[in-house]
């Protein structure tokens, strides 16, 4: 082997290093081109969690900010589009969503968090709201609030709510929640109402008088007029009741 001449030692050492340096740089490229971006799947999660929430057209404005995972985490590139299973419920606040690649070469999963801020339009009291008291139109008003965590549990049109009866009391201002509210009284005792008695292939009506309050679904007593027996029924309608036969 031909020896280097001795001033050519330095320039021979310094091509080496360089030949050295540019391997472990393209092996580095190819190690990064290998795996998953950190930032492109947080950008996904964000974007799935956009559409989940925008399609419960109830929410005026939503606001997501996705964390990205920790730099440590290395995922092998995924060569198909990005599965993200958001939350089950439409509630906001601190939510973890799945990110998978599910592809025929590739299969991983993560759990990725963001913070999640929904605003709304909600129906709130416009003045004190007492238990059993009838809601009418002009005790409510409807504005566009943060609903974050209220799930689905509020109301976005007032008229759904005229008629109905808090269970407790609702100060003015607070956002109506739909376990504070029970449907409105059908029956109302003393009133007269229509029974009626019904099976698969017959129906007869008879009157009487509600013996208590009901609302629709709750079973009743009720005198018959005609027959002076009471009954029990079930309230169907507004002063209707009906028995099985």
């Amino acid at each position: 082997m031909a020896k280097i001449p001795e001033q050519l030692i330095p320039l021979a050492r310094y091509a080496t290093a360089c030949v050295v340096a540019m391997s472990a740089s393209f092996a580095g490229a190819n190690v990064d081109s290998e795996r998953q971006s950190l930032p492109e799947l947080a950008d996904a999660v964000q974007q799935g969690l956009l559409d989940h929430y925008l399609a419960d057209q109830r929410f005026a404005d939503v606001q997501i900010t996705t964390n990205t995972p920790d730099a440590r985490l290395r995922l092998v590139k995924c060569d198909q589009p990005l599965t993200i299973t958001p939350p089950h419920n439409s509630a906001g606040g601190r939510v973890t969503s799945q990110v998978a690649c599910r592809s025929a070469t590739t299969q991983w999963s993560v759990y990725v968090v963001s913070q999640v801020q929904l605003m709304a339009q909600v129906v709130v009291a416009r003045v004190p709201l007492l238990r059993g008291q009838a809601i009418s139109q002009d005790d409510v008003s409807v504005v566009v609030s943060d609903v974050t965590r209220l799930g689905q549990g509020f109301y976005s049109v007032a008229d759904d709510i005229v008629g109905m009866e808090p269970k407790r009391s609702i100060n003015p201002g607070d956002q109506i929640r739909a376990q504070w509210l029970v449907a409105p009284k059908a029956i109302k005792r003393g009133q007269r109402v229509t029974i009626i008695a019904k099976s698969a292939t017959v129906a007869v009506e008879a009157s009487g008088t509600a013996l208590s309050d009901g609302r629709l679904g709750d079973q009743i007593r009720v005198r018959n007029e005609r027959s002076d027996r009471v009954v029990k029924g079930v309230v169907s309608a507004d002063r209707v009741i009906t028995i099985a036969l």
